[in-house]
């Protein structure tokens, strides 16, 4: 175990060892810039060769560490299927269509994540602490686009983490910015949607294929060839993707 995961609290310590015994990898750990993605799979020749968790702290907090590891669990050992990319498709301004499936995966992954961090560690997701920041400061709140894609974290903040992690004059803020742009039943009722698909589902991976039509939908435009799903059997260390068929069609 890598020093600077073994110097975390004995959860973290516990689900760090877990993931590594379940893979027969260690997570490397790489400090550096960050260009939006932590946690990353080396899969050189088709199989799952290295687990590498990126950083841009000298000393990772534990809210940044448990974020990662709880992404790990789902997809390493869990089996969660993962929205691996967009063929032919991109969310409106974005031209890279693996990052756009990735930015939405996330969000999606989100919904389980920030409030297992809560309730399983008892700390605040670094998720939270990022928006929580941008909701107290009216100078670097970032109104909301009238796309769901955009608006899902948004309408999530209302009715997933509100309650527990924000202040009232935050909620109020964020709900300001829905108003404003018209938003506030279209991402609250997607966000409503995904969280019970996510949430009653008995089997987790059922439950996150459910949850990417949903997401999907409300995007609209899309076919289900243009969606490619990954999943990755941790132990085994091997990989399957999946392109839907084109008959499933997906919004209008």
């Amino acid at each position: 175990m890598h020093p600077l995961l073994a110097a975390q609290p004995a959860q973290i310590r516990e689900l760090t060892e877990k993931i590594e015994t379940h893979t027969g990898l260690e997570i490397e750990l790489q400090h550096g810039p960050i260009d939006g993605v932590n946690f990353r799979i080396h899969r050189p020749k088709g199989r799952l060769d290295g687990i590498l968790f990126h950083h841009s702290q000298e000393t990772p907090a534990a809210s940044v560490v448990a974020h990662e590891l709880l992404h790990m669990q789902r997809y390493l050992i869990e089996g969660v299927p993962q929205l691996s990319q967009f063929v032919g498709w991109s969310i409106q301004g974005d031209s890279n269509v693996t990052g756009s499936a990735a930015w939405v995966e996330d969000q999606i992954e989100h919904w389980i994540i920030v409030p297992e961090s809560k309730d399983r560690f008892g700390i605040v997701d670094g998720a939270v602490s990022w928006l929580t920041e941008r909701l107290s400061d009216p100078r670097r709140r970032t109104p909301p686009s009238k796309r769901p894609d955009l608006n899902f974290k948004w309408a999530a903040l209302l009715d997933y983490v509100s309650a527990e992690f924000f202040s009232p004059a935050q909620i109020y803020a964020a709900a300001e910015l829905l108003k404003i742009e018209g938003l506030s039943n279209l991402g609250r009722q997607l966000a409503y949607e995904v969280g019970s698909v996510l949430i009653r589902a008995k089997n987790p991976q059922v439950g996150k294929e459910g949850a990417v039509m949903l997401v999907c939908k409300a995007l609209g435009g899309l076919r289900g060839d243009m969606i490619r799903l990954l999943w990755i059997d941790g132990r085994a260390r091997t990989f399957r993707e999946k392109q839907l068929t084109k008959k499933l069609v997906i919004g209008v």
